[in-house]
């Protein structure tokens, strides 16, 4: 008897054992998962229209260095240099919208054609700074997260390159008349409709066939800024840039919405705090400090020949051309709320 007792006693003993092993284990499951979920790693890839020595790709990289660092790994973008993925800067909105990046630096004279009113900062002569940018996308930013949210993303940063200028081999011009019946790389619809009005031959190239072109002679210049001369190379192309400041061109950096919303209420202010940073602080200080020591490199490194295009002439080019005219015009056929919206713009950055 006194064994079945003990016996008895190490059973019950066991029983209870296993309840409360199974009760700590329920519990320590649960805090599994809690801790799963505030360690998940979010990774994400980011394309772009540069090449990798180019300096919006190496600010863009830092960024991604600078969110992994604050978020302590739990959120990682890598930075996808021009070519290094199967997508045209063309399709950026739509790759990001669809899921297949997270994120895409789009070049508004490249995606011009997907959108109206958020087209309307590429247009040639309106926006030379990064202030008048930033008001024109102020005025009509209600409009243009709207036409952003069609196709499933949703507008994270935008800078503005420095001024674009023309670039080309061959003769040195001494004035725009000199440029007529040159075949020159544009950026957009926008911009080639007024290369045609100065008497230039627009050429369509993607940003990774430039160099390609150029050195086969499919075009004798093309339209971009300086520090894009020098971190893409193209340098080698040139003897000569044509300081006419076409525009201030607008670059945006979207997000798919989907991607966006999964994140954790503390890495979206994370990355959301840290963008608005870069928007008014990051982008523009860099990429006018890269522009700057580009210039030098080409002048004084390249041997570049710089000619300045005179106030006088430049107004006559704007008069000849009718350029508010044709931005309304441009606005007329874009459709939907175009119009008003770029009466908005003006009135905003006038």
């Amino acid at each position: 008897m006194g064994k079945n007792r003990i016996l008895g006693s190490v059973v019950l003993c066991c029983l209870l054992l296993a309840l409360v092993l199974a009760g700590c284990g329920n519990s320590s499951t649960g805090n599994t998962k809690e801790s799963g979920a505030a360690n998940k790693v979010y990774e994400w890839n980011w394309v772009f229209p540069n090449g990798p020595d180019h300096p919006v790709f190496i600010v863009g990289k830092q960024f991604t260095e600078e969110i992994n660092k604050l978020t302590n790994g739990r959120l990682k973008i890598t930075p996808r240099a021009m070519g290094e993925l199967p997508f045209a800067t063309t399709e950026y909105i739509r790759v990001v919208g669809e899921g297949s990046v997270q994120m895409g630096t789009c070049d508004a004279g490249t995606v011009s054609g997907d959108l109206k009113s958020g087209a309307i900062v590429s247009l040639p002569f309106l926006i030379d700074d990064n202030a008048k940018l930033a008001k024109a996308m102020d005025s009509i930013k209600n409009q243009t997260n709207a036409e952003f949210g069609k196709y499933g993303v949703q507008l994270l940063m935008y800078f503005s390159y420095p001024q674009q200028q023309i670039w080309g081999s061959g003769k040195v011009p001494s004035s725009s008349a000199d440029l007529k019946g040159l075949k020159i790389r544009s950026q957009g619809s926008e911009q080639s409709e007024v290369l045609r009005k100065m008497g230039i031959s627009p050429v369509s190239i993607t940003s990774a066939e430039v160099a390609t072109a150029l050195g086969r002679g499919v075009a004798d210049g093309l339209i971009t800024a300086g520090m894009s001369m020098t971190g893409n190379g193209w340098y080698e192309y040139a003897k000569w840039c044509y300081l006419a400041n076409l525009q201030a061109v607008p670059s945006y950096i979207v997000i798919n919405q989907n991607a966006l919303n999964e994140l954790p209420p503390d890495l979206k202010k994370i990355l959301l705090d840290t963008a608005d940073r870069y928007v008014r602080e990051v982008y523009p200080k860099q990429l006018k400090a890269e522009e700057d020591k580009a210039f030098e490199t080409l002048k004084n490194v390249h041997k570049i020949t710089f000619v300045s295009l005179p106030d006088a002439e430049k107004k006559k080019i704007l008069a000849d051309i009718d350029v508010e005219n044709y931005w309304r015009e441009w606005a007329k056929k874009k459709g939907g709320t175009t119009v008003e919206d770029l009466n908005t713009v003006l009135k905003a950055i006038r």
